[in-house]
């Protein structure tokens, strides 16, 4: 198979899946960083969550692995402010990404209130392994594709991942944008 020159590059711990999907594997010794990290932004958050929005008890360390596994992955610093009402997880230029992390889920969602229809405002859907710390990388959709491509419910948006471009695509974008600081794996 033929991978891009970008792809060629990657170390065994990242695997490209049909141009697709990318697989990050975080290494274990995070996982006192993930753990502590998201009990702090439990506690900051506590007031901030609608109870019946919150369907995971694991909930803040499961989006805590999947930024990780994005700075792994780009190179650019996860936001590890706790408290901050910033609607993204990464900035990059013009562009702010949110990771949407999930353990089970092939469905995107982004809560109504949380909805961003700017067209450089991007949805990333990565599913974790909390036990190995396996994340892979499902595809990525801008703000204002969301309605598009998704099912409404009563509390938010869900576009399934058959529906979101590709991973391979997103390098593409940020690299146009010489965002890319060559200190992750696609340098």
């Amino acid at each position: 198979m033929n991978l891009p020159t970008s792809l060629q590059s990657l170390n065994q711990n990242i695997k490209p899946k049909g141009y697709l999907t990318i697989k990050v594997q975080v290494e274990k010794y995070y996982e006192i960083f993930v753990i502590s990290h998201a009990a702090e932004r439990t506690k900051s958050n506590i007031y901030n969550h609608n109870p019946q929005s919150v369907t995971n008890a694991n909930y803040e360390e499961i989006g805590v692995l999947g930024e990780l596994a994005f700075e792994i992955l780009t190179g650019i610093p996860m936001d590890k402010r706790i408290g901050v009402k910033d609607p993204y997880d990464f900035k990059l230029r013009d562009l702010e990404i949110d990771i949407k992390s999930t353990e089970t889920q092939d469905k995107l969602s982004v809560k109504k209130t949380r909805l961003y229809t700017n067209p450089k405002y991007y949805y990333v859907l990565c599913r974790v392994n909390r036990l190995t710390y396996e994340n892979e990388f499902l595809g990525w959709i801008s703000g204002d594709k969301i309605k598009w491509n998704g099912v409404e419910y009563p509390t938010n948006w869900k576009v399934h991942k058959s529906n979101l471009n590709p991973m391979i695509s997103l390098e593409r974008i940020m690299r146009s944008k010489l965002t890319l600081n060559g200190a992750g794996v696609w340098k």
